[in-house]
């Protein structure tokens, strides 16, 4: 659809099977916004400061290549999964045009996803301010018919303290290792107490009177068996 407007208009993200990006000149998306309308194809736009991952980041490519030059990039220590080439790398592929390609390729979000499902990985963690691509990370899941789960960590106008501990309540019942000692800093040991099941039993230590107060009928009530209420 975009292939008339190549020079202005790209591809910015790949998010999931149905979530796709655009980035590129404001009023050439007009054009495009109207035929994505006769299509009956929702569209919304987005603002930015910066059209990354378009036409426009080409004029700095060669300057930003050469400012990076001096980087020296080495093995990770981690796995790592580049969204700029869609799948795991070593780690020494990030030099000075690998940046330059992250400012004006494609974000192949979608593809990491893939791969990553297609290595057994089923936790997803999205750690920013608000969860924005979570939705695309689910629909992708549903989309490959694979199970997983997928965790934020903040919420826009939410607790900032309740909303990290909800989720890693979550990952806890998921069955990950959270440490719980590092974040409430336990100086005594954990024990492991017995299970039984409750008896239900009630061990009030109070007066029949005050029970009935605090039922719902007052101390006379208690005496005289008159219903109150």
């Amino acid at each position: 659809m975009i292939q008339d407007f190549t020079d202005k208009v790209s591809i910015c993200a790949v998010n999931s099977p149905s979530s796709v990006t655009l980035a590129g000149d404001e009023k050439t998306f007009e054009s495009v916004g109207e035929i994505l309308d006769r299509k009956y194809v929702f569209r919304r736009m987005l603002y930015g400061k910066v059209p990354y991952h378009s036409p426009a980041m080409d004029r700095i490519k060669p300057e930003l290549i050469e400012s990076l030059s001096s980087l020296r990039p080495q093995t990770a220590k981690v796995l790592l999964y580049s969204t700029v080439l869609g799948n795991q790398v070593t780690g020494t592929e990030l030099g000075a045009t690998y940046w330059a390609d992250n400012c004006r390729e494609t974000v192949q979000f979608a593809q990491v996803v893939a791969s990553l499902v297609d290595q057994d990985f089923n936790l997803f963690i999205e750690i920013s301010a608000h969860p924005v691509l979570s939705g695309s990370v689910k629909e992708g899941l549903t989309h490959l018919n694979k199970k997983g789960d997928v965790v934020a960590s903040l919420r826009r106008k939410e607790a900032e303290r309740a909303t990290l501990l909800a989720h890693f309540g979550f990952l806890d019942a998921l069955g990950f290792p959270v440490d719980w000692r590092l974040l409430y800093a336990f100086k005594a040991p954990f024990l492991s107490l017995p299970k039984y099941p409750w008896q239900k039993e009630r061990y009030w230590l109070n007066s029949e009177a005050l029970i009935q107060h605090r039922q719902g009928a007052d101390a006379k009530t208690a005496v005289t068996g008159a219903e109150v209420h």
